[in-house]
C-alpha cells in the first residue's frame, strides 16, 4: 500500500469521508505512512500527545481505562478510524491503548504537518473536532450498552457499533471479532452472548466464521426492539 492508496482507504468511511476534497488533498500532502506489525502498540495509555493517527489497513484493538478500573476492550477499529486529535489539540496524555490485531498500515499527521495544515485551512481544528464528537458518541453508546440489563439488546447493539463503521453502502460486512470479545465490549459473560449469536445466525442477521462474523446490517438493525 502506498500513500495515495492509504488516503483513498481512510476516505471511504468515517471522519475523512465527510470532509471536502480540498481538505483531503491538503491532508495527503502532509501525511506519512508507516507499518505496524501484529501485536505492536500504536499508542499506550498516558503517552504524550503529538501525531494524529489514522488506520489505513488492518484492525486494531482499542482499550480504555478510567479511575481505578483496569483496561478493557471497548472497540475493534477498522480502516477509517482516527485517533489522537484531542491529545494533539491539548498536548495532553493519550486516553486509549491501541494494539494491532494483524499487520496494519497507519497514516500519521505529524505535529509540524498539522501546523502547516492549520495555516492552509483555518477550519482544520473544527474538522478535527468532528473526530472527538465521534469518539464521544462511541463512549455514550458504550456506557449505555454496558449499563444495560438486556443481554439481547447489549449484544446486538455491540455488533451494530462495530458494523456501522463501514461505508454505508455495504449492507453486508465482515467483522473480525470473537465471541469472547463481543462479551467483553458488551459487559457480559461469554455464555450470555452465545445464545444471542445462535438466534441471530438462525434469522440470517449474522453468519459465523472462524474468528469473524459476516453481518447483514439491515437484518441486525431489525433485531432490536422498536
Amino acid at each position: 500500500m502506498n500513500l495515495q492508496q492509504a488516503i483513498e482507504s481512510v476516505a471511504r468511511s468515517g471522519w475523512l469521508s465527510r470532509q471536502p476534497m480540498s481538505f483531503v488533498q491538503n491532508l495527503r500532502d502532509i501525511c506519512e505512512l508507516r507499518p505496524l506489525k501484529a501485536g505492536e502498540r500504536l499508542t499506550s495509555l498516558g503517552d504524550p500527545g503529538g501525531s494524529i493517527l489514522g488506520l489505513a489497513s488492518g484492525t486494531l484493538n482499542v482499550f480504555i481505562a478510567s479511575g481505578p478500573f483496569p483496561p478493557f476492550l471497548c472497540y475493534i477499529a477498522h480502516p477509517g478510524w482516527w485517533t489522537g486529535e484531542a491529545a494533539a489539540a491539548t498536548q495532553s496524555a493519550r486516553r486509549v491503548e491501541q494494539v494491532a490485531r494483524v499487520d496494519c498500515q497507519i497514516l500519521v499527521i505529524p505535529s509540524k504537518g498539522l501546523r502547516d495544515l492549520v495555516l492552509k485551512d483555518p477550519e482544520t481544528w473544527r474538522r478535527l473536532e468532528e473526530i472527538t464528537v465521534g469518539h464521544m458518541d462511541h463512549a455514550l453508546e458504550l456506557a449505555c450498552i454496558r449499563g444495560g440489563s438486556d443481554k439481547w439488546i447489549q449484544t446486538v447493539s455491540t455488533l451494530l457499533r462495530l458494523a456501522n463503521q463501514f461505508p454505508a453502502d455495504q449492507k453486508q460486512v465482515e467483522i473480525n471479532v470473537k465471541q469472547a470479545e463481543i462479551a467483553e465490549m458488551a459487559g457480559l459473560s461469554r455464555n450470555s452472548v452465545g445464545p444471542v449469536l445462535s438466534a441471530l445466525t438462525q434469522n440470517g442477521a449474522v453468519t459465523q466464521r472462524y474468528g469473524a462474523l459476516l453481518v447483514d446490517r439491515d437484518k441486525l438493525s431489525k433485531a432490536l426492539p422498536n
